[in-house]
């Protein structure tokens, strides 16, 4: 805690002058968001000074992560465009205008569409660690090893809203909740991922490279869907594709 306020994460410079950390004040926009304390000379740390509305929203922001020179900040948000649940930004200092820039989208596969929540890279930047809930953890929040190559291939988003449709009548409802297994195979029909969906903002989320995919949806008293995907090659690269799938009644 910072006084009698609760904080959420906090992350200090090397130089040990500046502490980022999130909190719900009286100056927040909504709920969480990302404040700054600095060491002032007499030893005392500065008031809490809120880092604007460029950074933070009417919804969550928390888990800073700032780098040891104090020139870029990571931050999980649920107010900001994303990918799924919360998704983990990045934001630059601008020396010359003192400002922070417009937080970006870290993007796959830092992010998923499950809640991704604090990042830490390697001082390579060659591999990071992610604390996320996702389709193939554990059961609740565990820390992933992510591994970048030097070259990566693009990827298109596919973004997939997915509705029940019963024969006898042409009326939509969402599809069964908990029970919905969303499986990508490759051209080899090999496993290539498996996804959760988002009931919240009713959708889930694949980054698929250039091939040639099949889309399988299983949910209990729902025929087995099923639909070919080819993502396009890097000359005909497009980033992102939203379609809707329909199950149908047994």
């Amino acid at each position: 805690t910072l006084g009698n306020k609760l904080t959420t994460g906090a992350s200090i410079t090397e130089d040990g002058k500046t502490i980022y950390f999130s909190a719900v004040r009286s100056d927040s926009y909504g709920k969480s968001d990302i404040y700054v304390i600095k060491l002032l000379p007499n030893g005392q740390w500065s008031l809490p000074k809120n880092l604007g509305e460029l950074i933070n929203t009417k919804e969550d922001e928390i888990y800073p992560t700032i780098s040891p020179d104090g020139k870029t900040l990571y931050f999980s948000s649920e107010g900001h465009n994303s990918m799924g649940d919360f998704d983990i930004f990045v934001s630059y200092f601008n020396e010359i205008t003192n400002e922070w820039t417009t937080p970006q989208n870290l993007g796959y596969p830092i992010n998923s569409p499950g809640p991704d929540y604090s990042v830490s890279f390697s001082p390579t930047k060659k591999y990071a660690y992610v604390s996320s809930i996702r389709k193939e953890g554990l059961g609740g929040l565990d820390i992933y090893k992510i591994i970048f190559n030097d070259v990566d291939a693009p990827t298109t988003l596919i973004k997939g809203n997915i509705f029940a449709k019963n024969n006898n009548d042409s009326s939509l409802w969402k599809a069964n909740q908990g029970m919905l297994d969303i499986t990508i195979y490759d051209n080899n029909k090999n496993v290539f991922g498996k996804y959760l969906y988002n009931f919240n903002l009713n959708r889930f989320v694949a980054a698929l490279p250039s091939g040639h995919y099949t889309l399988v949806i299983n949910s209990p008293g729902f025929t087995e869907y099923k639909e070919s995907i080819e993502i396009l090659d890097r000359s005909l690269y497009v980033p992102e594709i939203e379609k809707s799938f329909t199950l149908l009644k047994k």
